[in-house]
């Protein structure tokens, strides 16, 4: 007899009891006759014990049913899921898994950056999710009014941007457009005073991450496409949600992802992505002219223009919107008249001893940084 059968015949013992006792001792309490007899007292007495003794029966019964279910669902659990496997995830801090169609993915990852309270790090080749999806965009605009957002995407037109198209034919095209897309979308949020930052690499792309305060998001890139897989290959692995674990030490899985991201952020410094500010013509001590080369006007509100050693920096005047295309020039000796479309005169010493110049934005931000002539007029 297998086992689905054996369950069966106990589940109907166990209503025949819960029914037949109770029945029996009903008809009998009122037609006593039925037995034979007219003093049916100990005849009530015996049926009340047997009634409770059906019950303890059934009771038991349905207490062996319920344990022998639990039983083969753990045991079907243990089979199906790998309980081992299970203690390994948690103790790399593994707490999901998302393939790309998964739509709880991307809401992950909103709540991880909603939540965080620093600096999230994004890597990838050209991350067009967090300028084509308008819930994990805000979610990044916001955290930049407060915490830097730290980015690197695949330098365009490189080496590995050239393999990458290679690898995505025929939407390789589409891998370039995709980081000129980002890169552009973040160049305008420095401007907005944002604390945007953002780095190129060219070496082969080997993760995409997202990485808060609590989590990091990671999914492996590769090259492979197995036969019969057309389009993106990006995406066709899972990505994986692990959890900081401050407390397991130098064996946070957490860590070594996050200092993955900033040994590239800083072996990128040189590659970093500045404002289209292009310095026209400058004098040490004297005069700087700078353009706006970006596809923007700017207002220029908070913004700072200093040497490296100067304590004065200037500051541009509340309100001034520097137009695309425009020229503007920032004289310390107002003798000294450079020719452009706006020119401010200051009797600070914003450039200091220094040949290296460089424009901030309001929230600190490094927008740009030029080397001058050193040299007096």
């Amino acid at each position: 007899m297998n086992n689905i059968m054996f369950r069966t015949l106990l589940r109907w013992a166990e209503g025949i009891i819960h029914l037949v006792v109770p029945l029996t001792a009903v008809v009998v309490s009122i037609y006593p006759d039925v037995l034979g007899v007219e003093d049916n007292s100990h005849i009530l007495l015996r049926l009340i014990l047997g009634l409770l003794a059906g019950i303890a029966v059934a009771d038991m019964l349905a207490r062996y049913i319920t344990l022998k279910d639990i039983e083969d669902q753990t045991k079907k659990l243990s089979d199906l899921s790998n309980v081992s496997l299970l203690k390994s995830a948690r103790d790399s801090g593994v707490v999901d898994l998302f393939s790309r169609a998964n739509a709880e993915r991307l809401n992950s990852i909103i709540d991880a950056i909603n939540n965080t309270t620093g600096t999230i790090a994004l890597c990838g080749v050209a991350l067009p999710s967090m300028v084509e999806h308008e819930g994990l965009k805000n979610a990044i605009v916001d955290v930049s009014k407060k915490h830097d957002v730290k980015v690197m995407l695949l330098k365009p037109h490189s080496f590995e941007a050239s393999r990458r198209e290679q690898i995505e034919f025929p939407l390789g095209t589409k891998t370039t457009s995709d980081i000129i897309g980002t890169e552009s979308w973040i160049r305008e949020q420095m401007i907005n005073n944002r604390r945007f930052r953002l780095h190129l690499y060219e070496t082969p792309p080997m993760l995409s991450l997202i990485i808060t305060d609590q989590f990091v998001f990671v999914e492996p890139y590769h090259f492979g496409r197995p036969d019969g897989v057309e389009g993106c290959i990006g995406g066709k692995v899972p990505m994986l949600k692990i959890r900081n674990q401050p407390e397991m030490g130098k064996d946070n899985t957490y860590s070594f992802f996050k200092e993955h991201f900033e040994y590239l952020w800083n072996y990128t410094r040189g590659s970093r992505v500045n404002l289209p500010i292009d310095l026209v013509e400058s004098m040490s001590s004297s005069f700087v002219i700078l353009k706006n080369s970006s596809e923007f006007d700017i207002r220029t509100s908070g913004w700072e223009l200093s040497g490296q050693d100067s304590q004065s920096p200037f500051q541009f005047e509340a309100g001034f919107t520097w137009n695309k295309g425009g020229t503007i020039a920032i004289a310390q000796r107002e003798k000294v008249a450079p020719k452009a479309d706006r020119v401010f005169h200051t009797q600070r010493n914003f450039m200091g001893g220094n040949t290296i110049l460089r424009l901030t934005n309001d929230s600190g931000t490094l927008l740009n940084e030029w080397s001058i002539i050193h040299a007096e007029v």
